[in-house]
């Protein structure tokens, strides 16, 4: 066997390791996140989290719930078709095709265990007849729309759908719609979608040209702002644990401490989903391009056809 084929050989057996990780990781993680919040702990979290929100129910937080209730649904349907149908006109049909699969199968996951037509582990809390849709919505919409963002405006889409899409998780809580654990294990279905469109991206897809393959490997390098995202991630939800198992060890249920958790919690699941969202997205560059990939706007339509009357 050649140098070149063992490298190859090699190569291929460490991406079989990467796709089955994530894969594992795409399954489990809901299901030990929902078993986490289905402890005493967790549940006690829940409650407290309940009892510090109790008195903005009303007032001026109505206009919070309204707003969740009424607008959000409308405005983040618009978000998605826009960004996909613009993916779409400009020749990125793949990348418009993952996104909305994805976002898609994020939502109506959610919907499904809620209904019960998926099996979903709860330790018998009904945590997965309890998991927030709204949350899910939002969620796969910032899925969808990051992964078939435009390559230039990619990162600041992501922080933008971050910024929501964390202000909806608070606003639900808020709102007592729901407790930490329906929100944070229908934000952990979100990441698991995500997880498996990087999957999709490490298996399936034409190959490209090979300089364009080494640029592309260049730019999905992951960079500093990344692994600085990904460890303020993992610090949050160390805080999370830290704060929740303290005040259990001390057997004070302060509601201020636990919501301060619930806040850390959510800060690290949305920055994990939608640096998640934005890798695959990156990822989906790669796949060489779409049977169609050519920008075919009127401008160009009409620079076209003067080139070919200029030049016969």
């Amino acid at each position: 066997m050649t140098a070149a084929g063992a490298a190859g050989g090699r190569g291929t057996g460490r991406n079989l390791v990467v796709v089955a990780v994530t894969l594992a990781a795409a399954l489990a993680l809901p299901a030990l996140l929902a078993l986490a919040f289905a402890t005493p702990a967790g549940r006690a979290w829940g409650d407290s989290v309940a009892h510090a929100v109790v008195s903005w129910e009303h007032g001026p937080w109505k206009v919070l719930r309204g707003g969740l209730k009424w607008i959000t649904p409308p405005a983040v349907a618009v978000t998605v078709l826009v960004t996909l149908g613009w993916a779409w006109r400009t020749g990125r049909r793949r990348a418009a095709v993952l996104g909305l699969v994805l976002g898609a199968g994020a939502f109506l996951t959610v919907e499904a265990i809620k209904l019960g037509l998926v099996p979903f582990p709860d330790g018998g809390a009904g945590l997965s007849r309890m998991l927030s849709g709204h949350v899910a919505m939002v969620a796969g919409g910032a899925l969808g729309v990051i992964v078939a963002a435009a390559p230039g405006r990619r990162r600041v889409t992501t922080v933008v759908a971050w910024l929501l899409l964390t202000g909806t998780c608070l606003g639900i809580i808020v709102s007592r719609w729901h407790d930490t654990g329906d929100v944070v294990v229908a934000l952990a279905i979100g990441i698991g979608w995500a997880l498996l469109g990087r999957v999709v991206t490490m298996t399936v897809g034409r190959p490209v040209h090979q300089a364009r393959q080494a640029r592309m490997a260049r730019q999905a390098r992951p960079q500093a702002r990344t692994v600085l995202v990904g460890v303020v991630a993992g610090l949050c939800a160390l805080g999370a644990w830290l704060l929740v198992s303290v005040g259990q060890a001390a057997t004070t249920s302060s509601p201020t401490q636990t919501l301060v958790a619930s806040a850390l919690a959510i800060i690290a699941a949305t920055l994990v989903l939608c640096l998640a969202a934005e890798a695959t997205g990156r990822a989906a560059e790669q796949l060489g391009p779409s049977p169609t990939n050519r920008l075919t706007t009127p401008a160009t339509s009409r620079r076209a056809t003067s080139r070919r009357t200029e030049h016969p």
